[in-house]
């Protein structure tokens, strides 16, 4: 894992979550699979546990010189300090105009991910016993110069290899749909995929990634060529989104809403009434139970669906168990599937149809979706 190694790894930089991921040879196939690597970290109940996904939020306590970094950062400090609390940082990279400031100290989004990174970096140390410098780290497709800049400073800020040895810079991003398509064709050629998924290489073909993230949307064109060589395939880049300003994050305020009208209308309370820090406690401790619940139904709708099952029914559905939501008023309640897709129908523009691509810089809200100074995104 020294230099003289060359020892590669993967770090999904995310909006939400961060990641390592690492390969791993497979002698009975000749091929490298790639494996996600889990390191210890401080959880919501400030317990040390051994996991994979980093949440990308950042708290600097006060009178304390290092911050906190992950789940314990996104649980515990956005409830009780939530303006100490970096977050969402990859939405600001490339940004000059745009700082965090706390306790009279200013940080760059450059800054703040170097925290991110150094936290993955001491994790893959700790976990494996050695450093890796060595690192490729996925972008969005969308990324212009002055944001791929600010990932190659947060990477050296980091400790991580950002320059070859005789001074030249290192290739070391890469971006995220084309990396997912990568993974594909691994998976692919792998043996890894059931037959109804599988791309047919016979002849070139186009290919779109549709790449939904935790903050970002990329959709991009490529075209897939396999050479005379069945292991090695050319991948050629044509087109990218506009429009990346989507992400997981907005679904999970979305269903966040529900639930909050659904504590209100159980308790007869408002939350616009109640203090500021209640307020936010409250909407903090909904989005998190939001995202649980997300993940929870999803997951399992797609566990039914590779079971062989052809259809999930609309009224399939997860609990949600949340006692403490505000003085001692808790929240009992159940998601259907159709209640989900209700309640993030606005980010999926129902209405807009292929006419509607010609006029996005002219689409109102109520069409949908809505323009500002970075992008177009649906509206929420």
């Amino acid at each position: 894992m020294d230099d003289e190694k060359h020892f590669f790894v993967g770090i999904d930089l995310g909006t939400t979550n961060s990641s390592v991921h690492w390969g791993a040879l497979n002698p009975a196939t000749g091929r490298v699979e790639p494996r996600q690597l889990a390191f210890d970290q401080k959880t919501s109940d400030g317990t040390i546990q051994r996991r994979a996904l980093l949440p990308s939020y950042i708290w600097f306590r006060q009178e304390e010189d290092t911050p906190l970094v992950g789940e314990y950062a996104r649980s515990r400090g956005l409830e009780a300090q939530p303006s100490r609390v970096a977050r969402a940082v990859k939405n600001f990279m490339g940004k000059d105009d745009w700082c965090f400031q706390v306790d009279d100290k200013v940080y760059s989004a450059a800054q703040l991910s170097s925290i991110l990174l150094q936290t993955m970096f001491v994790g893959i140390k700790r976990t494996w016993g050695e450093s890796v410098r060595d690192v490729v780290i996925t972008v969005p497709a969308s990324f212009d110069g002055d944001m791929r800049a600010d990932t190659l400073e947060a990477a050296e800020l980091a400790g991580f290899k950002v320059a070859e040895s005789q001074g030249g810079p290192r290739n070391l991003l890469v971006d995220e749909p084309r990396a997912a398509l990568y993974d594909f064709l691994n998976q692919q050629l792998s043996r890894h995929l059931p037959p109804g998924i599988l791309l047919d290489l016979t002849s070139p073909k186009m290919v779109l990634v549709f790449d939904l993230g935790g903050g970002t949307l990329d959709v991009s064109l490529h075209r897939v060529k396999q050479s005379t060589d069945v292991d090695e395939i050319g991948v050629e880049d044509l087109a990218i989104s506009r429009y990346t300003q989507l992400g997981g994050g907005l679904f999970d305020g979305l269903i966040a809403d529900e639930l909050q009208q659904r504590f209100e209308a159980r308790h007869s309370i408002k939350l616009e009434d109640l203090p500021p820090i209640d307020r936010h406690q409250v909407r903090i401790r909904l989005e998190i139970q939001a995202e649980q619940a997300k993940q929870r139904l999803t997951n399992d709708i797609e566990r039914r669906l590779n079971q062989g099952q052809q259809e999930v029914p609309a009224d399939f559905a997860v609990d949600v168990h949340l006692p403490f939501v505000y003085d001692n008023k808790g929240l009992f309640t159940r998601l259907t599937k159709k209640e989900f897709e209700d309640a993030i129908s606005p980010l999926l523009a129902p209405d807009l149809t292929l006419e509607d691509a010609g006029r996005l810089e002219h689409l109102k809200g109520t069409d949908n979706v809505v323009c500002d100074e970075f992008s177009c995104s649906t509206d929420v």
